[in-house]
């Protein structure tokens, strides 16, 4: 499992396809590794684009911190392997650089 973070593009080269590049790209990466199932907590509207699931926390993987519900449809999963689901559910861990309250905060993020 892994998460997807930190992805920005900056405002004069958004909507040219930049971030789906890099997501795609990101997502080939952890499947090369081995991975099952990875995460994001973003735009709710943009993600789901890409195969992202909203609201993971219903179905089994709560975030590292507390996400108020009104944002809860920002914490993604998307399945990346034929496993995936199928690995376990679980509260989710992440590296030190994204385990500080501050990154959890659960306002919703631009794209």
């Amino acid at each position: 499992m892994h998460i997807l973070a930190p992805l920005a593009v900056k405002p004069e080269y958004q909507r040219q396809g930049i971030g789906g590049m890099l997501i795609n790209a990101g997502i080939e990466k952890l499947r090369e590794k081995g991975s099952n199932l990875v995460f994001v907590l973003g735009h709710k509207e943009y993600y789901p684009k890409y195969g992202f699931i909203p609201h993971a926390a219903r179905l089994g993987y709560p975030a590292p911190y507390p996400i108020p519900e009104e944002y809860s449809d920002c914490w993604m999963v998307q399945s990346i392997s034929p496993e995936g689901f199928d690995v376990g559910r679980g509260k989710i861990k992440c590296s030190n650089e994204l385990n500080k309250p501050e990154h959890w905060r659960g306002e919703e993020t631009d794209r």
